[in-house]
């Protein structure tokens, strides 16, 4: 009982006192139980906090994570995107269910082309061009796309001089149509433009329309040209005239250079 008060008269109590000695209230009426409570530990009135060695591992633990995403997203674009010229196989356009490869060892660039649309007619590895013809069902020549390479030029040049590869004495009237618009090859944005002719035999049969389009585009040391021509679409959804855009345009999207 000792330390212990009435609570009737707030008088303190005598150790054994069944009653309080001013008031004479009883002591267990007064339930003068003196009642203790335990002092708050010292991390309610104060948060503990970090010792200056956990705050150095913890930021050199955040530090680590960062470098290793950094890392992880540079790995990443420096393979998707590898600088070897046009761009680097394997290629990223969808690939046909028929379709065939031809590598130039020469300068190094590949070929991807539809086996059912086009036929390899000049396809020396080790020279500077590849000759590429669009036959009809019954084996008739209805288009061609030459591409070859050489060192870096004007992409506008090299478009101009690639219309040399159409001979006068088959090719005639020849007229400007314009410029390609957007174009490009091997995602390689270059220059270009179409033609109209008229497509004659060498026997000077009647000559047939057709369309003719040249594009180049030059990225580090050499300069690809494409001439190409195709018997013309009379419906007028295709560019410049060209029956066989299609396969024409699969080529040309999908050349690119052999990896490493």
């Amino acid at each position: 009982m000792a330390g212990a008060f009435c609570l009737h008269c707030g008088a303190a109590l005598l150790p054994g006192s069944a009653f309080c000695g001013r008031c004479g209230a009883p002591v267990a009426a007064a339930a003068a139980a003196r009642y203790w409570a335990p002092p708050l530990h010292a991390g309610a009135l104060h948060p503990a906090k970090l010792s200056h060695a956990s705050v150095i591992v913890a930021a050199l633990s955040a530090i680590a994570v960062v470098a290793t995403l950094v890392t992880l997203l540079a790995v990443r674009v420096s393979t998707s995107a590898q600088g070897c010229g046009f761009y680097c196989a394997p290629d990223i356009g969808q690939r046909l269910a028929d379709s065939k490869e031809f590598v130039d060892t020469k300068w190094g660039f590949v070929v991807d082309y539809s086996g059912s649309n086009l036929t390899l007619d000049q396809g020396d590895p080790r020279s500077d061009s590849v000759d590429f013809l669009a036959q009809d069902q019954n084996g008739g020549t209805v288009g061609e796309i030459l591409l070859s390479a050489e060192k870096a030029t004007s992409p506008a040049q090299a478009a101009k001089a690639a219309l040399g590869d159409f001979p006068g004495d088959e090719f005639q009237d020849i007229t400007e149509v314009e410029a390609v618009p957007g174009a490009e090859i091997g995602l390689i944005p270059g220059d270009g433009t179409g033609y109209t002719a008229n497509l004659v035999s060498t026997a000077g049969s009647s000559g047939n329309p057709v369309g003719i389009v040249t594009m180049a585009a030059t990225h580090g040391n050499v300069t690809i040209v494409a001439a190409m021509w195709s018997e013309s679409n009379t419906s007028g959804d295709a560019p410049f005239y060209l029956a066989t855009d299609q396969s024409f345009d699969y080529v040309l999207t999908n050349l690119h250079f052999q990896a490493g």
